[in-house]
């Protein structure tokens, strides 16, 4: 399994300021939640992904949980040619740096027919990929950028 990031930062013009690209590491919780998936012992939930600013899958907005930063922006979860693509964009509402990197997947009891925040059964996102990155500055304005592409293949 591989994660591979992107994030952009931009002037509010569109202008690019910087872009990172690199892999993240899968988390020791994110292979139990990979094994419990495969096993049906749980239905997955909303995705979160931490990049100076939490992103959030609807669902998780104002519900108490995504994590809040001062600030929370939407993201969108797609299946595309056998990968999973998490991206979002938002403005900062001031100025940050960061460090750090994840994603973090909800997920709910066996059975549930629509894992989200308030459902019967559900449990809060937890870490399932994980960077440390060198400091990424980002001034008041600007806009973060972010896609995480999870991807899947075979040993060699």
């Amino acid at each position: 399994m591989h994660g591979r990031w992107v994030i952009e930062i931009r002037e509010p013009d569109g202008r690019l300021v910087s872009r990172r690209e690199f892999e993240n590491e899968l988390q020791p919780s994110g292979q139990s939640i990979l094994t419990d998936l495969l096993t049906h012992k749980a239905v997955a939930g909303s995705w979160v992904v931490l990049a100076g600013l939490p992103f959030c899958e609807k669902d998780l907005i104002g519900s108490g949980g995504c994590p809040s930063g001062g600030a929370t922006a939407e993201l969108i979860v797609v299946s595309a040619g056998g990968t999973v693509v998490l991206t979002g964009v938002a403005p900062a509402p001031i100025a940050l740096s960061f460090t750090e990197v994840g994603t973090a997947v909800a997920t709910c009891d066996p059975g549930t027919y629509a894992c989200i925040s308030g459902a019967a059964g559900y449990k809060v996102p937890v870490g399932f990929s994980y960077r440390t990155i060198p400091a990424q500055s980002v001034a008041a304005g600007q806009i973060v950028q972010v896609s995480v592409t999870i991807s899947f293949s075979a040993a060699p």
